[in-house]
């Protein structure tokens, strides 16, 4: 049975520092963690350039388009990232590089960037939220984007406004720049989750989530009961579940979806029942909180992203049977072991069991 935490993009550290023979361009970034998104369970793509360009855009001119996917694999390659295979038009893709360190970014996310700069810059940023935000200089952010530091200032401003990242402002220090008479300042902070007034990186802020997070009803001891809980998921779980039991913390959309895949899973498998309870326990606590609208609106998102990516996963089977059909065409010794089955996270779900969403 596959763990839901297999849906996350693993983006190594090395890939977005600075010096680093591994950093990525924003474009081959974007290229990578598309292909992850396609992995079989034996870490494996089976693609071609046109598929490629069909779906990803980095120029209006379709031999522009292709020029540049061309030269984000072969750095990538070049790089010992990736793997790749040519046979006639075929490409077969594995992934050959691992390390500690890792950025994990949900398939979900992923999609919602229509920029290849922002998903590099929101990756940048998320690789020192557990470390109270990154503290880049907008000298490190021109090095990180391939950009001078003027048109550095101006991005990360823009990033900041459509609130891809937030920004806490560096405060002004005691001492003096130089015989400038100037006050020093402290770098700006920069986190993935809104700042609160103290500064602080919570999800709070011009639009705070006002979701449930009080104690259940008849608790003497939230403290003990926390604990409680916490300790039966870690002994009692071997899958990803969420923030369903970190009570300090806001349920969001991907908690919604892992609710929905588990909830379907537990009609088959009585390990998950005990999880679903606890999932729907809190769930009706929160329906009758002040923040219902909130999560009733995460919930509905989670089962549209869920449609939405078995419809993608959809125009992508029809575009590899194009391509096998294609290749056997031209050459009747073409024989593939290709299985029309839903690839989500590395692992293989039946069509019928894609992610809970079969009647």
């Amino acid at each position: 049975m596959p763990k839901y935490e297999d849906y996350f993009i693993k983006i190594y550290n090395s890939f977005i520092t600075i010096n680093s023979i591994n950093k990525l361009t924003a474009n081959e970034l974007s290229i990578y963690c598309y292909l992850y998104t396609l992995r079989t369970y034996e870490d494996k793509i089976l693609t071609n350039y046109d598929i490629l360009c069909e779906e990803n855009t980095f120029y209006k001119n379709k031999s522009d388009n292709k020029k540049e996917i061309r030269k984000c694999i072969t750095s990538l390659m070049e790089k010992e990232l990736i793997d790749v295979e040519e046979q006639n038009k075929s490409l077969t893709i594995s992934f050959s590089f691992k390390e500690e360190g890792h950025v994990q970014l949900t398939y979900d996310k992923f999609r919602t960037f229509s920029k290849p700069r922002d998903l590099y810059i929101y990756v940048a940023v998320s690789k020192w939220e557990k470390k109270g935000g990154a503290r880049y200089s907008y000298n490190e952010w021109a090095k990180l984007l391939d950009i001078t530091r003027e048109h550095a200032i101006t991005v990360i401003e823009d990033a900041c406004e459509r609130e891809i990242i937030y920004k806490n402002i560096g405060t002004y220090t005691g001492n003096l720049i130089g015989s400038r008479n100037q006050k020093a300042q402290e770098e700006n902070t920069y986190s993935i989750k809104r700042f609160t007034k103290d500064g602080l990186s919570i999800n709070e802020g011009k639009n705070a989530d006002p979701e449930f997070k009080l104690p259940l009803s008849g608790e003497t001891n939230v403290d003990e009961k926390k604990e409680k809980d916490t300790n039966q998921n870690i002994a009692n779980f071997d899958f990803d579940t969420g923030y369903w039991y970190e009570w300090d913390k806001y349920l969001e959309v991907n908690d919604c979806e892992i609710y929905l895949h588990y909830k379907k899973q537990s009609e088959k498998d009585e390990r998950y029942i005990t999880f679903i309870e606890h999932c729907e326990n809190r769930i009706n606590k929160i329906l009758k909180s002040k923040g219902k609208k909130h999560f009733e609106e995460k919930l509905n998102k989670a089962k549209e992203n869920l449609e939405e990516r078995k419809r993608q996963q959809g125009v992508y089977d029809a575009l590899v049977d194009k391509h096998i059909d294609e290749l056997n065409d031209e050459d009747e010794g073409f024989k593939t072991s290709y299985v029309k089955k839903s690839k989500i996270g590395g692992c293989f779900f039946d069509d019928e069991d894609m992610l809970g969403l079969s009647n």
